[in-house]
């Protein structure tokens, strides 16, 4: 009896291995489907096209900062430029979104391999990578066109290399893991976080005497010339085409003024954010927040002291400012995923005897339901389609378009819309001056192109415009017959084609 007990125990870990593998090829091939309908059908956010827009206005051979306003680092509008340049216009978001598709399945598996450098199972670091897509909240923002994606990207290989060399210190693990962190930072700013977190864990390195100082220090430097490298081949780009001053006003002094030093109708507080967030997305902020638990007792391991101090300066800086955004959290869910991966492994060591991962397991599939609910419940990108077909027909090259977000005109790229309610930058203006800024030429610049007078114009309600229908019957605008709420200039309207009707919909 004991001898049959025995001999049956190996084929029934072999049966649970085998359905825990189905289990998570069938997790992988849901959370894969889900982020294919999501590329096609997700609304457009006015994020998207703004960087869509400052791409097309690159590929037409405009300078960023001077020929147009904008406050972001500008590689990712000439990497885009390209594809937004050839693409059919209809087609443009759905194209830049597979661009950067790659990115955000490189996160995916730098995260999960961050994990197994953890020394954590595989099949724990499995799960928490698995339960990072299967979140809404980055299902929805990392498929977006913005910068954000790929510096995240960036930012989490940087720390997988800082993992590696913690391991086995090689000088091209340094080098990499700098170079990584300076790309990061030259596509958007927010990557400084990520500087406190690699120096936290070259510190613990030493202090665990995982190598020789003089080593560190060698490889310390490599680090920094890695780092320096694209930030400094970015600006002397910047400096050479004489945009310099022109970059520090946009990129630096007037988000400077607008973050900290005016107050304008656009802020509000991380509070009114994370309530929202955490109702669509519990699963990885508990497994996330029980994982760092378990990594702060262990928290001289140079890889867990580089996450939880990049974690808390990603924290600070969306504590900071005033318009934290949802793509401010995007560099928070791969962290919280790959301490996640610290829970299930904890969880496992409780259920040694059960070879089948059942807690993770459950944690990602319900994550996974209610992702596929979330997106069922928000609205497709088909009304949006629609209005940026009508603005096209309604208005002529170069016209100034004003629509809120997200209703942009991805497909009249020409036509100097206005990608946000002009009054807070106007206000932000007038703000600066009177705290004694001289802005001079630039000011006034802004104020010319904020100030344009719309074409075409659509009114939404649910995103409290300050323009009403009274302003723009003044500028001889006239309520369109095809889309309610869009004011048009009325020698531009064509007739509505046989058999049209209103389409129905509205904001999200």
């Amino acid at each position: 009896m004991t001898s049959a007990a025995t001999d049956a125990s190996p084929t029934h870990r072999g049966l649970a291995r085998r359905a825990s593998v189905v289990l998570l090829g069938l997790l992988v091939l849901a959370v894969a489907l889900l982020h294919l309908r999501n590329l096609f059908v997700a609304s457009w956010d006015h994020d998207e096209v703004e960087h869509l827009h400052a791409a097309w206005l690159v590929g037409q051979g405009l300078l960023p900062f001077r020929d147009f306003f904008e406050a972001h680092q500008p590689p990712l509008w000439y990497a885009l430029a390209p594809v937004v340049t050839r693409v059919p216009a209809a087609e443009v978001v759905l194209w830049a979104r597979l661009t950067l598709l790659p990115f955000m399945v490189g996160t995916i598996l730098a995260s999960w391999r961050l994990a197994c450098l953890m020394g954590t199972s595989r099949s724990a670091a499995a799960l928490a990578a698995l339960l990072l897509p299967a979140t809404w909240v980055y299902l929805r923002t990392s498929l977006e066109v913005r910068p954000d994606v790929i510096q995240v990207f960036l930012e989490v290989l940087a720390l997988e290399r800082l993992a590696s060399w913690s391991h086995r210190p090689r000088w091209m693990a340094a080098l990499a893991c700098g170079l990584f962190a300076g790309l990061s930072v030259a596509f958007l700013h927010k990557g400084v976080a990520v500087i406190p977190g690699l120096v936290a864990g070259c510190a613990m390195a030493i202090s665990a005497r995982r190598t020789d100082t003089r080593r560190v220090l060698r490889h310390g430097v490599l680090a920094a010339a890695g780092f320096a490298a694209p930030l400094g081949a970015l600006y002397a780009a910047i400096a050479i085409a004489g945009l310099i001053e022109d970059y520090w006003f946009c990129s630096v002094q007037f988000m400077l003024a607008i973050q900290a030093r005016t107050d304008i109708a656009l802020h509000f507080g991380a509070g009114q954010v994370i309530g929202p967030v955490f109702a669509d997305s519990p699963a990885i902020f508990l497994a996330g927040a029980s994982g760092c638990l378990v990594a702060l007792s262990r928290w001289r391991d140079p890889v867990r002291a580089s996450l939880l101090v990049t974690l808390l300066a990603t924290a600070l800086l969306i504590a900071i400012s005033r318009m934290p955004f949802k793509q401010f959290f995007l560099p928070v869910w791969p962290l919280l995923s790959v301490f996640a991966a610290d829970a299930f492994a904890w969880l496992d060591k409780r259920a040694a005897r059960s070879p089948l991962r059942v807690a993770g397991t459950i944690v990602v599939a319900a994550s996974l339901a209610l992702t596929v609910l979330e997106q069922l419940a928000n609205p497709t990108n088909h009304f949006q389609r629609v209005v940026a077909g009508r603005v096209r027909e309604v208005t002529q090259p170069g016209d100034a378009v004003f629509v809120p977000p997200p209703w942009h005109p991805v497909d009249r790229a020409d036509s100097g819309y206005l990608w946000f309610d002009v009054g807070p930058f106007l206000a932000a203006i007038a703000q600066m001056e009177a705290q004694g800024e001289d802005l001079g030429e630039r000011g006034a610049r802004m104020r010319e192109v904020l100030a344009r007078p719309p074409r075409a114009a659509l009114l939404d309600a649910s995103v409290g415009q300050a323009v009403t229908p009274q302003d723009l019957a003044g500028l001889g605008l006239v309520p369109d017959s095809v889309i309610p709420g869009l004011w048009v200039r009325p020698d531009l309207v064509p007739p509505p084609r046989e058999g049209e009707r209103p389409p129905t919909g509205g904001a999200p």
